[in-house]
Parts: structure tokens; sequence; C-alpha cells
């Protein structure tokens, strides 16, 4: 009988699956029971309990992984089949801690690509990236930071459309390039990828229309230069107006000005000219009209002087041969 019992508490002993508190009441069983038979029976009650305990273990384990959000399906999958085909409790509880390690895990690796992703991003200022890797760190599962990844890239997305959107209002903004130069620009600012390159097509944009209000300059200033009618204080002048205009539209206004205080110079100068023509007293009224003539075809203020030069000596001409006579 004794032996029977001493048997059966070590049994109940080498039992991977019972507690310390379930061997204890056990064993008080086993000491307790009169007959083989009831220590038999102590046994396999102890059995079944281990059992069932296993079985408990491996259903709450199985729980807990598939709680863990950052495990996959198939590591997932994985794990639970290796908890069902476990032999001990301590097994199992081995496999919840591997899988625990491995979540754990995947979320620190879930960080550090997200971050190199976020870092990776140029359309984020260095502010966004570390507020954003911030959030990431914080994490607690990889689904949040899956979502921080993608938070981070639509900012990403709306810092380039909101940079798209400005960079043309200041190209159009641009008094100094063509309406063609503009569509051209704007449609390179619309094919860029990076906010860096928006800002590099309005840099370019600049420095075009800079150049483009000197190449105005140069040539509104040779165009006054070689105005016929103007005098050399005036081209002095307006070739000083034409270095302050800030736009490509300023200069031209201020040609449209020189030219037309040139023509109305050669105006004033023909009105002149005709009425020393008609003071002349030694001049016929046909030579006067014919001269009067060639001074309205005139197209210079020099042209101008000529015909009343010419006209002066005519005059002199007819007053010596009048004389003659």
């Amino acid at each position: 009988m004794q032996d029977a019992k001493d048997a059966a508490k070590e049994e109940v002993k080498q039992n991977p699956n019972l507690s310390d508190e379930e061997k204890d009441a056990i064993n008080t069983g086993i000491d307790e029971a009169t007959t083989v038979d009831e220590v038999k029976s102590k046994v396999d009650e102890a059995n079944k309990q281990a059992d069932k305990n296993l079985q408990d273990a491996k259903e709450e384990a199985k729980k807990e992984i598939d709680a863990n959000e950052n495990l996959s399906q198939e590591e997932k999958d994985e794990i639970k089949q290796e908890i069902d085909d476990a032999k001990t409790t301590d097994e199992v509880d081995s496999k919840v801690d591997e899988a625990n390690k491995q979540g754990d895990k995947n979320l620190e690796d879930a960080k550090e690509e997200a971050k190199k992703e976020v870092d990776a991003n140029e359309n984020l200022s260095k502010e966004e990236k570390d507020e954003i890797k911030k959030e990431i760190d914080d994490a607690k599962t990889t689904d949040e930071v899956e979502n921080k990844v993608d938070e981070a890239n639509k900012q990403g997305d709306q810092n380039l459309e909101d940079a798209k959107e400005e960079a043309k209002k200041e190209v159009d903004a641009n008094e100094n390039l063509s309406k063609e130069e503009k569509d051209e620009i704007k449609k390179e600012i619309d094919d860029a990828k990076t906010t860096d390159e928006v800002d590099s097509k309005v840099d370019d944009a600049n420095k075009q229309g800079d150049q483009n209000l000197e190449d105005a300059k140069e040539e509104a200033k040779k165009e006054v230069d070689a105005n016929e009618n103007l005098s050399k204080e005036e081209k002095d002048e307006i070739k000083k107006e034409i270095d302050d205009a800030k736009t490509t539209d300023e200069v031209d206004s201020k040609v449209d000005d020189a030219n037309k205080q040139g023509d109305q110079n050669l105006e004033d100068a023909k009105d002149e000219a005709k009425q020393e023509i008609d003071k002349n007293p030694n001049l016929s009224d046909k030579e006067k009209d014919e001269i009067k003539k060639e001074i309205d075809d005139a197209k210079t203020t020099d042209d101008v002087e000529k015909e009343v030069d010419d006209a002066n000596k005519q005059g002199d001409q007819n007053l010596e041969d009048a004389k003659d006579e």
C-alpha cells in the first residue's frame, strides 16, 4: 500500500502540468486513501487536471497570440501550431514569450523602417519629420506605425501641392515673364516631384524675369539712342528712367513716351520751320509751298533744319540775283 502511494506521489511530482498547490492537494488525497484503487483514482484525477491545465493554457496562449497586434497572420498561425504541439504548460509559456519577443522586434523593425521612410520624404520639413518620428517612437503597434507613415506621406503630398500652387501664383505675378514663358514654367512646376524642385523652378523663373528686364532695358536704350528726334538731354533723362524701371511693361511705356516725345519734337520743329519759311521775304510763294511740302515729308528734326538752311540759302541767292538785275 505504501509503495503504491509513494509511486503515485512520484508520478504526480513529475507531472509538469500541475501547479505546486495542485500537487500538494493531490498528495494529501493520496495520503488519505485507504485502498490502492483510491490511490489510482487520485492519480487519474491528477492527470485529467494536468491535461485540462495544458488545454486551458493553450487556449489562453492562443488568445494572447491573436490579440498581439505586432504579429503577422502567418506568424500567428505558425506560433499557434507550435502551441498546439506543446506537451507542457512551460512549453506553452515559452512559446508565448517567444511570440511577444517577435512582436516587439516586429514593432521595432517597423519603427526603424518607418523613420527611414519619413527621413527620405523630400516634401516634409525637418520640424514635420521630427514630430512624426516622435509619434512613431510612441506607437504601440505596427498598425499605428503604418498609420503614421501614411499620414506623413499625405502631409508630404499636401506640402508639394501647396508649394506648387504658391509657386504658380508667384510665376503669374512676375511681370517680366511672357505668357509663353509662364505657361512653360508652370508646366514644369506641375511635373515637379519635390518641393525643392518647385523652389528651383521658381528661382529659374525669377532669374529669367530678371534677364528679360535687363534685355528689355538694353534694347530700349538702344532704341532711344537711335531716335533722331530727341535731344541728348531728353535721351539721358529717358534712359535714366528706363534704368529705374522695375518691369518690362514700364520699360515699354518709357520707350512709348520717348517715341511720342520724338514725334512731338518733329512736329514742333516742322511748325517752327514752316513759320520761318513763311516769314522769309526773299522766297516766292511757289518756293515756300515747295519747301514746306519737303518739310512736311521730313522724317527727322535734322532733315527739317536742313530744309530751313536750304530755304535760307535759296532766299539769300534770290536776293543777290535781284540786286544784280
